[in-house]
């Protein structure tokens, strides 16, 4: 089981640490293990954070006050407690939660703390494990860096970007990282829902969608305040898939608590994504079934075979790249590529009656990959999901791992993720699935989505909010927020596979029909193509978006594009684009085009 971390780092598919956040919880459903990260190290950079570096008091006092009882007293909330305070020094590396080592650090107080420790039912013990890490020269910011998958870990607090840039400690903030109510060691059932069973204890459902965030950020406020004898000047915060729903549940529900938000690839409509994902499962299935093979997860891995996603690719490129004005591998036009396009160009490809099928493309995967992206739709209900667009990223290993999984290393994350969630934590009442993944599949392949659709509305006396009540954070006014002051920026990959980013464009322009057309004085989008879930694919996904949005926070500087590079794991390493703020298109200017300079957004 342990090959199935490996594999994962191999494929980068988070390449940074709030990425692997997203996958950090996964393998603990049925695995029983503990993923935190793939390990990177801190990456120099001459990068200097804005604003003031000063230190409140001299680092012989802060190295005193990193003390456990230093902050009993003025602990809030007054049912939190830490548990350790540990001071660190300067080029020192540090273990993380997963075990695995840091680059160098800087100095800083290092906290581990809990709160709303109680007895839950079944007789587990929940409480709300949160990490922080205070540096000694602080910059006078705070950074809650969001979670990931089913959370359940915490994930280092080290506050990494992205690839290729410094982290939020090195640059003097102040991370907090928490689990959001569950342990998944402690909370851990093999025999009813895996890392998923807190889902059973109603208070551990509300606190992993939304209501722990509140505590630990009082929390974290308070020992702040503590330590440096005075309070934050600037308030951020920053996450992934969950971790981005997180980020708009408190752009909604506590609009004063920071003054920026970066919530990339946002799970804002979390319950409906699950119900999409045993969508694709069926899907896939029934290919399999079409063909007069049972439906197994090494099935499921194979049933698209490699050289068909490049085909796809190749027609995706031949068909809608040169909408953009430039064919170069990135379709940034990308809302004008169509089905039809891609089946006038693919003629010549598929298959004909006795070609050999390995260097041809079959009919109905063709088909069936169609039916992915068309999505899970549902006339005349409210549980249906939007469709995801045709993109390069589609075929990549961050796409297939969650659709198709990996034959004999990697079980799709859709089966062993999406449907235990959905089952657990966002229907009512909550039901178990089985947590070896071929019986995880098979109850996915049997699952009724119309009779279970309508159970993430539903609720009971044991469970009074539902699902989609309790996860929803596709607020579509943010009226409070705005009011507040607060800014907002939303990077979504295009090939994202789990969260499409068609229900993210939806939700911007909904938003920015109730402010007038100006929803982008707060709040903006940024279509990442190539991107599969957080970062991957052929996309330019290594970009700073933190510290994008502290230069709009605090010199007014809105963003129009944010200058984004593509990975090693890409056909042109190192090239340079800019991500455009929805709905500006990208248009090439003239010049090389591995550079920024030779591309404008209008």
């Amino acid at each position: 089981m342990i090959e199935y971390v490996n594999v994962f780092c191999r494929h980068s598919l988070g390449k940074g640490w709030n990425n692997m956040r997203v996958l950090g919880s996964i393998f603990v459903i049925g695995l029983g293990l503990s993923l935190v990260s793939c390990n990177e190290s801190q990456v120099s950079s001459q990068m200097s954070s804005k604003g003031n570096t000063g230190k409140s008091v001299g680092s012989e006092s802060l190295q005193n006050a990193c003390q456990i009882n230093a902050f009993s007293e003025t602990m809030i909330p007054k049912n939190g407690e830490v548990l350790s305070a540990t001071w660190v020094e300067s080029g020192e590396s540090v273990k993380l939660t997963s075990g695995q080592m840091s680059g160098p650090v800087p100095s800083h107080c290092h906290i581990f703390g809990t709160l709303e420790k109680r007895k839950g039912v079944g007789d587990e013990t929940y409480s709300i494990h949160f990490e922080m890490r205070l540096p000694e020269d602080w910059n006078g910011r705070f950074l809650f860096e969001g979670g990931g998958g089913t959370n359940g870990a915490l994930s280092g607090a080290l506050g990494v970007v992205q690839s290729g840039t410094p982290s939020a400690l090195s640059r003097g903030f102040v991370i907090l990282s928490q689990d959001s109510g569950h342990d998944n060691k402690v909370n851990f059932n093999g025999a009813n829902g895996g890392a998923l069973a807190f889902g059973l204890d109603p208070q551990a459902r509300q606190n992993f969608a939304g209501e722990s965030l509140i505590k630990s950020y009082e929390a974290a406020q308070s020992i702040m305040t503590t330590f440096y004898k005075r309070p934050a000047e600037r308030n951020y915060f920053l996450g992934c898939s969950k971790g981005g729903q997180e980020g708009l549940y408190f752009a909604s529900r506590h609009p004063k608590a920071f003054d920026g938000i970066v919530a990339t690839a946002p799970g804002m409509s979390l319950p409906k994504a699950a119900l999409a994902q045993i969508h694709d499962i069926q899907v896939l299935g029934a290919l399999l079934e079409s063909r007069s093979q049972q439906p197994t997860m090494k099935g499921i891995a194979t049933s698209i075979l490699p050289h068909e996603f490049k085909l796809i690719q190749e027609a995706i490129v031949q068909a809608c790249d040169g909408d953009d004005g430039l064919t170069d591998g990135i379709i940034a036009n990308f809302p004008t590529c169509t089905t039809a396009k891609l089946e006038y160009v693919l003629v010549d490809k598929f298959c004909k009656q006795n070609e050999k099928q390995s260097t041809c493309l079959r009919a109905d995967s063709f088909a069936a990959v169609a039916k992915l992206q068309h999505g899970f739709i549902v006339k005349g209900s409210k549980f249906g999901y939007k469709s995801f667009p045709w993109d390069v990223g589609i075929g990549e290993p961050g796409w297939n791992i969650w659709k198709l999984g990996e034959p004999d290393r990697v079980p799709a994350l859709n089966v062993i993720l999406g449907g235990p969630a959905l089952a657990l934590a966002f229907t009512t009442p909550p039901s178990s699935v089985p947590m070896i993944p071929n019986e995880a599949l098979k109850w996915e392949l049997n699952t009724d989505l119309q009779e279970i659709g309508p159970k993430i509305f539903a609720s009971t006396s044991e469970f009074p909010v539902s699902g989609w009540e309790m996860m929803v954070s596709r607020d579509v006014e943010l009226k409070d927020y705005a009011l507040a002051g607060g800014k907002l920026i939303v990077p979504h990959g295009v090939s994202d596979p789990v969260f499409s980013i068609n229900d993210t464009i939806t939700w911007w322009e909904e938003l920015n029909e109730v402010h007038s057309g100006h929803a982008s004085d707060f709040a903006r989008v940024f279509p990442v193509p190539g991107m599969n879930h957080c970062s991957g694919g052929n996309a330019t996904d290594q970009f700073d978006a933190l510290n994008v949005i502290v230069s709009w926070v605090e010199e007014n500087d809105a963003p129009n594009e944010i200058i984004a590079l593509a990975g090693a794991q890409t056909p042109w390493a190192g090239r340079e684009r800019p991500l455009c703020v929805w709905p500006k298109n990208l248009v090439y200017k003239s010049g090389s085009i591995e550079v920024a300079s030779s591309f404008k957004c209008e």
